[in-house]
Parts: structure tokens; C-alpha cells; sequence
């Protein structure tokens, strides 16, 4: 890009015309003399800018982005290009939108996409309730990258947190979206990624993984508030934890929420159960108002919960991601 350079007004030129002595001129031939030598002299030269005015760059560069694609209401797809690679992913924008609007990424799992996921969770209604904008990113190859995990975005090295920003930004871009209320949510491989989100960026407020698990290490958590939701009967994701060709380590549930609680400072958890025992809650406040729980399902598998299951998930996260800014 071509520098600006601000334009320092040209020192005017003093034009000594000296005195002519060798020739007196009778007086009107004088005066018409000096009325042509000013009208030539102000047609060669620009006028001075007058002080204070101003001054023009001499240099301008010309904007190179486009305006942001609007984003309409109703459910429409949209991409990004990061590293070179198209990435696209779903929005819904609800009819009545919250300005500025909390925004909440929703990942799919491994083998999904993103229309698969705006159908059979009920974040679109969710929106329509609270004013927020639905982001449903598409995997490449069906999968995120994890780290650890999974499939071709894995093994391509993609970086999906990139791609995630790219979106946000993509999306804050045509409307007022409030920085401080941006979430991520996330089944199974999704899971996965919303805590790599977490425990690589700080722009979530809260997260909120269903069946999915930390892969890796996450020392700083960047103060981000989270809810995960698992059944008990997962054999995909199994809540014990297990280790995985290549040297993967999914850690045990409770040691990852232990990590969370010490990480954001918390209070101990009050543990609660629901009349037929099914689905248990640990609740804990934290310092600067951040919060962890857990919420599992005993006879539940590898899937996302809604409410003929005992639990809506949709409705229980988007009642803690309310209740939680950054």
C-alpha cells in the first residue's frame, strides 16, 4: 500500500521583477502591462490553499474491500475465505433482532453439516425468542479440526479457529453484533471445537459442548463460562475417557470440568437430580460473575438431547448463554 503523505503547501515563488530604468512607458501602457503579466502568471499557477484549509493526500488509495453481503432475515448461506479455502456456513437472522444481537456459533458433528444441524436442534426458534443470530459453520470433509481430531480437517491441518473469527466478523460486518455476548456450541466433534475455541481465543462469553471433549491441554480458558451436556451411556465420546490411535487422549469428563472450575476460580458445585433420577446437575459460580456446569443424562447415548429425552439441550443452553456476557 502506498503510504498517505499529507500535502505541504508549495513555498509561492517571489518574482523579483527589479526596476526598469533603461525605458520610461507612458503610464497607461504600464498598467496594461501588469494587468496581462497577472492574468498569464494566475493561469500557469494553482491558487494556495487558503490557511487552515484541509490538505488533500498526494497520494490516494483506493478501498479495495466490498461492502458486507446484507444478511436477511431468515436462514441463508454465506462463506469466507481463510488461507485460500472457502469456508461456508448457515445464518439464521430472526425477524425481530436484538441490536446489538448476541451471536452463537453451533457446530456440527463429524459426518454432519451445517443444515443438518439448524434442523434437528431448534436454534432458529431459540433466535426468534431472543433476538440472536445462529451461525452453523460446514466442516471440510464433514469435520472440524479439533486438535487430535477429526477426519480431513484433522489431517489437512485446517484451521477452523481462524475460520471461526473469519465468520464472526463476517456476520458483525452487516449487523450490530454485541461483542460481548458471542457464543459456540457444539455436538461431538463440534464439542471438541468449541473448547479449542475457548481455549485458544477470547472471544466467547460462554461455551456450551453436548457429547464432545477437550482434546489437548487448555492452561487459560480465557475466562469463558461453560456448560457441557453428555449422556452417561456415550460409548462414542465415553464420559470415563479412553486413548485413541495416534496417541489421542480423551480425558475423563469430570477432569476436564475440575480443570474449568480451578481455571475460572469457582465456588464448590451444588449437585442436584431431577425427580427420576435421570439427569443431574452441578452448578458452580466462579469469580467476575463466569460460571461452570455440567449437565448428565444416565441412560443416555451419543446424541443431542431434546425435550422428549428429559432434556432440551437447545433450551438449556441458550438459558445459560443468556445469562452470561464477557
Amino acid at each position: 500500500m502506498a503510504r498517505m503523505q499529507a500535502d505541504r503547501p508549495r513555498p509561492r515563488r517571489v518574482l523579483d521583477h527589479g526596476r526598469t530604468t533603461h525605458h520610461v512607458r507612458p503610464r497607461r501602457l504600464a498598467l496594461l502591462i501588469t494587468l496581462l503579466a497577472t492574468i498569464l502568471l494566475g493561469a500557469c499557477t494553482s491558487p494556495a490553499p487558503p490557511t487552515g484549509a484541509p490538505q488533500q493526500p498526494e497520494t490516494r488509495t483506493a478501498a479495495t474491500s466490498e461492502p458486507p453481503e446484507p444478511l436477511e432475515p431468515g436462514s441463508t448461506s454465506r462463506s469466507v475465505s481463510v488461507d485460500g479455502i472457502d469456508r461456508t456456513y448457515r445464518a439464521y437472522r430472526p425477524e425481530n433482532l436484538a441490536d446489538p444481537a448476541p451471536l452463537i456459533l453451533a457446530y456440527h458433528g463429524r459426518g454432519g453439516d451445517a443444515a443438518e444441524m439448524e434442523a434437528s436442534t431448534g436454534w432458529d426458534e431459540q433466535a426468534d425468542r431472543t433476538g440472536s443470530v445462529i451461525v452453523f459453520p460446514n466442516g471440510l470433509g464433514r469435520s472440524f479440526n479439533a486438535g487430535g481430531c477429526c477426519g480431513q480437517a484433522e489431517g489437512d491441518d485446517i484451521d477452523d479457529v481462524a475460520a471461526a473469527l473469519a465468520m464472526i466478523d463476517d456476520v458483525s460486518a452487516a449487523i450490530p453484533v454485541d461483542p460481548d455476548r458471542v457464543y459456540a456450541t457444539g455436538f461431538s466433534n463440534g464439542g471438541h471445537m468449541v473448547y479449542r475455541l475457548a481455549c485458544e481465543t477470547d472471544r466467547f462469553a460462554a461455551i456450551a459442548p453436548v457429547s464432545g471433549a477437550r482434546l489437548g491441554s487448555c492452561d487459560d480458558p480465557h475466562q469463558t463460562s461453560l456448560l457441557h451436556v453428555h449422556g452417561l451411556q456415550d460409548s462414542s465420546v465415553p464420559p470415563d475417557g479412553e486413548s485413541r490411535p495416534g496417541g489421542v487422549v480423551v480425558p475423563p469428563l469430570e477432569e476436564t470440568v475440575a480443570d474449568w472450575l480451578r481455571a475460572l476460580t469457582c465456588s464448590t458445585p451444588t449437585e442436584s437430580t431431577s425427580d427420576d433420577g435421570d439427569v443431574r446437575r452441578s452448578d458452580a459460580g466462579c469469580a467476575d460473575g463466569r460460571a461452570v456446569d455440567l449437565i448428565t443424562l444416565e441412560t443416555f447415548g451419543h446424541a443431542w438431547p431434546r425435550s422428549g429425552d428429559g432434556l432440551d439441550a437447545t433450551e438449556e443452553i441458550a438459558r445459560f448463554f443468556a445469562e452470561h456476557h464477557r
